[in-house]
């Protein structure tokens, strides 16, 4: 088990071998990303369309 690792280990240090891994790694985080800021957006715009319809008390009306 322990030499496995090792062989693993030697072989993902290798430079030809560690920056593609490298950048398929930072390309999968970018897109995850790029998906949770879009629907944090969706969700923000939904909310302020929900508040919008909402007909307003005498109190929460702005001046």
């Amino acid at each position: 088990m322990q030499t496995t690792l090792d062989k693993l280990k030697k072989k993902l240090l290798q430079p030809e071998v560690k920056q593609p891994v490298t950048e398929q790694i930072k390309e999968r985080a970018r897109t995850s990303i790029i998906a949770k800021l879009k629907q944090g957006r969706e969700d923000v715009a939904r909310r302020d369309a929900e508040r919008k319809q909402r007909p307003m008390k005498k109190h929460e009306q702005e001046l």
